[in-house]
C-alpha cells in the first residue's frame, strides 16, 4: 500500500513494503517540486529491490563477513546473500523483505511497525517544512544486533550522474575492508570530504565512523540550489556512489545517484574492538534529514554567500 506525507514544501510517498520511501519531491527555488531519490513505478519493486532502492534495512545493515557471527558462545548463521560468501543487508531475512503494518498516520507522520520473535520495531517517518525525521524504536525481547538504516539514493538535480555533486562528512576516519569489502576493523584517516568536494568520478562504498552516538552532523550533500544535510545518533555513515547500480536489474544507471547510509560500525558483530551493537529491551535511534533550497548564484552575485 502507498501512503503519503505531505506540506507546502515536501511531498513524500511509502509504502509498507521495506517500510520504504518511494519518492521525495521537494520544492525547489522555481516554486516547482522534484524528486531528489531514485524511483520506481511499481510498487513490488520494493519489497524485493536488487538495489534496496528506499528500503529499510535491518536488523544488521550492511556486510557481515562470512554469513555468520558469534555472541554467548554460539554461532548465528545468516543468509550468504553475496556472493554466497557473506551477508549483505540481513539477506532475506532482512527488514527490507517484510510486510510491515500501518500503525498510525496524520498529516505530518506514520508509524510502520514489525514484530517478529526477537523484537518489536517501530518506525516513525516525521515531516515539518523542508525536514523530514526517522525514528527507530526497538523493544528487543532478547539480546539481539541492531544496527538500522534507510538506503534511499539520492540525486538533488536534473543531472545524469552524481560526480557534480559536492559532499561534506564530519569526520576524516573512514573503516577499512578486506577484499570482500567487509570492514577489518582497522580504521584510517581521508580528508578528502572535510570541506565540500565534487564527487567527480570517485568511487566509494566506505563507512565514515564517529565516535558519539549522540546526535550530530554526519554527512551533506550539495547540488546547484539544494543542499541535503543528515543528522542522526548512528556513528557510521556509509557512503556508496552507486557504481554498480546498473548490475542490479533495477534499470537504473551506474552512477545515478549516491546513497547515505546512517547506520552502527558495520561488520560489528565479528570486531570485538568496534562499538557493539547488541541491544536487549528499549532502544531508538534517529535520522534527521534537512533540505535548504538556495539561489546560491544570486547570492554570490551580491556577495551574500559564497559556496566554496
Amino acid at each position: 500500500m502507498y501512503y503519503s506525507l505531505e506540506n507546502k514544501n515536501m511531498k513524500i510517498i511509502f509504502t509498507n513494503l521495506g517500510a520504504s520511501i518511494v519518492k521525495w519531491e521537494v520544492k525547489n527555488k522555481n516554486n516547482n517540486f522534484q524528486n531528489i531519490i531514485l524511483s520506481n513505478t511499481k510498487e513490488s519493486f520494493y519489497l524485493d529491490c536488487p538495489s534496496y532502492n528506499g528500503n529499510t534495512i535491518g536488523p544488521i545493515s550492511n556486510r557481515v563477513s562470512n554469513g555468520k557471527y558469534k555472541y554467548d558462545n554460539k554461532y548465528y548463521l545468516l543468509d550468504k546473500n553475496e556472493n554466497n560468501i557473506q551477508t549483505l543487508h540481513s539477506g532475506k531475512d532482512g527488514f527490507s523483505k517484510k510486510v510491515f503494518d500501518l500503525k498510525f498516520i496524520n498529516k505530518d507522520k506514520l508509524c510502520f511497525s514489525l514484530e517478529n520473535t526477537d523484537l518489536v520495531l517501530d518506525i516513525i517517518y516525521s515531516i515539518d517544512n523542508y525536514t523530514m525525521k526517522i525514528d527507530y524504536i526497538v523493544d528487543a525481547k532478547k539480546v539481539v544486533p541492531i544496527s538500522l538504516t534507510n538506503h534511499c539514493y539520492f540525486n538533488l538535480g536534473d543531472s545524469a550522474n552524481i560526480n557534480s555533486h559536492y559532499l561534506k562528512i564530519y569526520t576524516n576516519k573512514y573503516l577499512d575492508l578486506d577484499d570482500n569489502n567487509c570492514t577489518n576493523g582497522n580504521i584510517n584517516t581521508l580528508n578528502t570530504f572535510n570541506n565540500y568536494s565534487k564527487i567527480n568520478t570517485n568511487k566509494y562504498d566506505y563507512g565514515f565512523a564517529f565516535d558519539s552516538r549522540d546526535l550530530k552532523p554526519l554527512a551533506s550533500l550539495k547540488y546547484n540550489s539544494i543542499q541535503l544535510d543528515i543528522e542522526s545518533t548512528m556513528d557510521n555513515i556509509q557512503v556508496y556512489t552507486g557504481d554498480y547500480l546498473s548490475d542490479s536489474l533495477s534499470k537504473f544507471r551506474n552512477r545515478e545517484a549516491i546513497a547515505l547510509e546512517p547506520q552502527r560500525y558495520p561488520n560489528a558483530v565479528n570486531i570485538k574492538s568496534f562499538p557493539q551493537i547488541f541491544v536487549e529491551g528499549q532502544h531508538k535511534d534517529v535520522i534527521i534529514y534537512k533540505i535548504k533550497i538556495e539561489d546560491w548564484y544570486e547570492r554570490s552575485k551580491n556577495n551574500w554567500y559564497y559556496w566554496w
